[in-house]
């Protein structure tokens, strides 16, 4: 589980609900120069806070809640709820200076201190908020004149476009696992180092790039891995580090102890499979 501080850390300054990144193309420079005078905790390079909602869809979905009470029919219970609920736990998610009620969900909620990352929440609220929204134009679609409402329509998805704060080239990630199919023999691999093994920045060198691949890798082509890198790992894993001399006897003893059979291995500069008769 995770303590109080890390998760207290990531809980939101309220203008974080609208911090979608400076790389939108069409709002990108209200949050870099306007919400940043007003909020500079809210301004922060990591990437961890860029998961709010865009202006127009935030806008919408805070009107939908007077369409749901003012509707002539009784709105569905349903999106009443998801309203709600929305609402009440965007609060909680919250940070007031140095003081958040995420504290309260944190010491009295199941499996709540296994979140590290507060903010990423707000994903798991994009789907209240879209479904508010959407039945909340579908609703008014019926009395708004036709180009208004594709206008508005096409800001929605405008809005949507940018670069992201992750910044991650979809060709370049699918080349580095363009791998061939493994051997039949193979029922499990490992991995040596990422080409920017070397490069990687930080901390993070060690562990990440190859162990990325590795992941990505076993999904896609079936065959389990021991490489992978999570939150938590297991007691006895200890397969960073892959340029370190002892790096294959660690992979190997780690194998070993679980029983682990037909190992291969996957060069990852070159995308070359070693049958386990063939692996030094």
């Amino acid at each position: 589980m995770r303590g109080w501080a890390e998760a207290a850390e990531f809980a939101m300054p309220p203008l974080d609900i609208l911090n979608f990144g400076r790389g939108n193309y069409l709002f990108g420079w209200f949050f870099a120069h306007i919400i940043a005078l007003l909020c500079p905790l809210c301004s922060r390079a990591n990437s961890e806070f860029t998961t709010g909602i865009p202006p127009v869809l935030f806008a919408l979905f805070v009107a939908s809640w007077a369409w749901l009470w003012r509707r002539r029919a009784a709105p569905p219970p349903l999106l009443v709820e998801m309203a709600v609920a929305a609402i009440l736990s965007w609060f909680f998610c919250q940070r007031f200076a140095d003081v958040t009620p995420w504290r309260l969900v944190y010491d009295w909620l199941p499996g709540a201190k296994a979140l590290r990352v507060v903010s990423r929440y707000q994903l798991v609220l994009t789907t209240p908020v879209l479904a508010l929204t959407t039945c909340c134009l579908a609703d008014l679609s019926r009395t708004i004149p036709r180009t208004p409402a594709l206008l508005l329509c096409a800001l929605l998805l405008a809005e949507e476009l940018g670069t992201g704060p992750v910044g991650l080239d979809r060709s370049q990630e699918l080349q580095r696992v363009a791998v061939p199919a493994p051997p039949a023999e193979c029922g499990v691999f490992f991995v040596t180092a990422a080409s920017d093994q070397k490069t990687a920045a930080g901390r993070f060198r060690a562990l990440l790039p190859h162990n990325v691949d590795a992941m990505l890798i076993a999904e896609m082509k079936g065959l389990p891995t021991v490489n992978g890198f999570a939150s938590f790992n297991p007691p006895d894993w200890n397969l960073g580090n892959p340029d370190a001399p002892d790096y294959t006897k660690r992979v190997v003893r780690y194998a070993a102890r679980h029983g682990l059979n037909h190992m291969c291995q996957l060069n990852l500069e070159t995308h070359r499979w070693l049958a386990v008769d063939e692996r030094p």
